[in-house]
């Protein structure tokens, strides 16, 4: 983590303070369009279930994240080009990701995550992990290949601390991962998710 990218450096046109959004690039895993009505609808039962108030992030925005790639007051193009030869390296077999805990994971500011996630380990899912991070360390995006990896969909941000709770299953078939470009800053549930680059699983 202490290694720099000092030939990747964001190309700023403006401080980050003076807009009104910030870009992220991520790896994530995304349900297909077809499962995320029943997934909205489990969701927003839950939050009147446990009377919670936060907005619910936009069906658009679902997901579990693999490896974050930094925020950016202008996305790199260099770092979004690394990103997509890193994850054409990986050939890992699709499966199915299985969600059937809720719970908030608590954080250091005025509301918190309320997620989704496994209550087992999916093998498969570890081993896509540590392929796209042993793809990372391979690469000039190395100092994001951390090895700490809780899995998980968050849900909505809520004042209200939960604790864990089983939860109809939330199932679907995982088939590619996914290069996500996140514009953030335009509210609870306003984020705005482009997908730059998709890869098929085996």
């Amino acid at each position: 983590m202490s290694e720099q990218l000092s030939f990747l450096e964001p190309e700023v046109s403006r401080p980050a303070a003076e807009r009104d959004w910030l870009d992220a690039l991520f790896f994530a895993l995304v349900p297909a369009i077809a499962d995320l009505p029943w997934i909205v609808d489990l969701v927003k039962r839950l939050r009147a279930e446990l009377g919670l108030r936060g907005e619910l992030l936009s069906p658009e925005c679902l997901h579990v994240s693999l490896f974050g790639l930094g925020v950016y007051s202008r996305l790199p193009k260099e770092i979004v080009a690394t990103a997509k030869a890193v994850g054409a390296e990986v050939s890992v077999s699709a499966f199915d990701m299985i969600l059937d805990r809720a719970m908030t994971f608590p954080r250091h500011q005025a509301t918190h995550a309320f997620v989704l996630y496994p209550s087992d380990e999916i093998v498969a899912l570890t081993e896509l992990h540590k392929a796209l991070k042993f793809a990372l360390r391979r690469s000039s995006l190395k100092k994001w290949a951390t090895s700490s990896f809780t899995p998980h969909m968050t849900l909505l941000y809520d004042e209200q601390i939960v604790s864990q709770h089983v939860v109809e299953t939330v199932r679907w078939r995982v088939s590619e991962l996914v290069l996500v470009h996140s514009l953030r800053g335009r509210g609870p549930g306003r984020n705005e998710h482009i997908h730059l680059a998709r890869w098929p699983l085996r």
